[in-house]
């Protein structure tokens, strides 16, 4: 029974982290329903198929493997290009080649075995940076979301947000509980009875999806064949290595969880199989994938250490893809219910970010450089979308991401002071 709660208590967790990035980028592309339930199916067939890969061959951690932020955020600024020229089709069709390119950097990469330069960058000073930014990033749409808006309309909904802020106390306080059975799955029931809740007052909206006009299998390059697009090149070698910082920070952050020793680190696997799941993604016409570090935060949430939960719960989440009224009625999971679910989870990353922070004994010095990196990541977000809409996409792509500019201002500062030690020594 331990098993069975644990399992579904994964799979509520993977499924409120990652079922906001598909409707989002549906609803961007200007998808119709069917369309849109069809996206959720594949992308839900693809991440719990490639969580399973790489929990298995890969970096063999409880990690999930959701939507990753940098894929998302070309994927809506592609969107409005799509829009602009009233054609979607050539556009995913070009993002498809972009994840096949992408997923074959990173198995070239761990093939031949070259990320032992960009291992070394990471250390407790830049992985407590991106969590810290990582949480500060999410804080803006967790907040908005459960605010309620845009839920029902652009304006924040008082009734929502009082529901929302029902089911944060009650994860909070499920998760304090002495009862194991409540405290160890508190997660599960925070979303479950957040969602009756949800429904009792009237706050639901189902999708207005019939299962009838979605397949049962997943499509196989649903919008066409791939495409090349030069311009798409140049974003995707860009993307590609803030996913290889995404994945390493990733599973640095989860190692600190799970006490894992240094050396038993499978960076070259965790690549190779990241390369196969972006390809996997491609296939499937569903947004490439990258190791959460929310998956940390879960961890600590819950104390649940042990990975066949955490393949059961992946197995969960691909095998709803074959049933569409089933993935489609879990698609109805309000979105603020998925926000106050997994605030607490989300906010440990800070917690463990802090953590990490304080048992590497930094000097002022280093302090300094994690103080400057967050002024910029932060400060990076609240530039305006108009204000950079004159640079070309590659740039676009990452002008914006305050948690990218605030990653590599970390390395850049401390790879310089780290150079002027060296110096000094010398």
């Amino acid at each position: 029974m331990k098993i069975v709660f644990s399992s579904l208590q994964w799979f509520a967790f993977i499924m409120a982290s990652v079922i906001i990035a598909p409707l989002s980028v549906g609803v961007a592309f200007q998808l119709d329903v069917e369309q849109i339930a069809s996206l959720l199916q594949r992308s839900f067939f693809v991440i719990g198929l490639t969580s399973i890969l790489q929990v298995l061959f890969g970096h063999k951690l409880p990690i999930i493997e959701g939507p990753a932020g940098v894929w998302w955020g070309v994927f809506l600024i592609y969107a409005s290009v799509a829009v602009e020229i009233g054609d979607s089709t050539v556009i995913w069709q070009q993002l498809m080649m972009g994840l096949i390119i992408s997923g074959c950097i990173f198995i070239f990469l761990g093939a031949f075995n070259q990320l032992n330069r960009l291992i070394t960058i990471f250390t407790p000073l830049v992985t407590a940076t991106y969590l810290l930014l990582l949480m500060g990033q999410l804080s803006g749409p967790f907040l908005k979301g459960m605010l309620g808006i845009g839920y029902f309309d652009t304006s924040m909904n008082a009734k929502v947000a009082l529901a929302s802020i029902a089911i944060l106390i009650m994860s909070i306080l499920f998760s304090k509980s002495r009862w194991s059975w409540i405290g160890r799955y508190s997660i599960l029931w925070s979303l479950l009875l957040g969602w009756a809740l949800f429904y009792v007052l009237g706050l639901t909206k189902p999708l207005a999806i019939k299962a009838a006009g979605v397949s049962v299998f997943p499509e196989v390059f649903p919008f066409g064949l791939p495409q090349f697009n030069l311009g798409m090149l140049i974003t995707v070698i860009i993307s590609t290595l803030l996913l290889l910082t995404n994945m390493l920070a990733s599973i640095e952050a989860m190692n600190a969880v799970m006490d894992e020793k240094k050396k038993n680190v499978r960076y070259r696997q965790s690549s190779i199989v990241m390369g196969i799941n972006q390809i996997i993604a491609a296939v499937f016409s569903s947004m490439g994938n990258v190791p959460i570090s929310g998956s940390a935060g879960f961890i600590l949430t819950t104390k649940m250490k042990r990975k066949l939960p955490f393949i059961i719960g992946s197995l969960i989440m691909l095998s709803i893809s074959f049933i569409p009224s089933l993935m489609i009625m879990l698609a109805s999971i309000p979105a603020p219910v998925g926000y106050a679910t997994i605030f607490i989870a989300m906010a440990n990353m800070g917690a463990l970010g802090i953590s990490e922070l304080v048992k590497s004994q930094p000097s002022f010095q280093q302090l300094v450089i994690v103080g400057i990196s967050l002024m910029v990541g932060l400060g990076v977000n609240y530039i305006p979308n108009e204000a950079v809409s004159h640079l070309p996409m590659s740039i676009r792509t990452i002008a914006n991401n305050g948690l990218i500019i605030g990653v590599i201002t970390c390395i850049l500062l401390q790879k310089k002071t780290t150079n002027k030690e060296k110096s000094v020594e010398s």
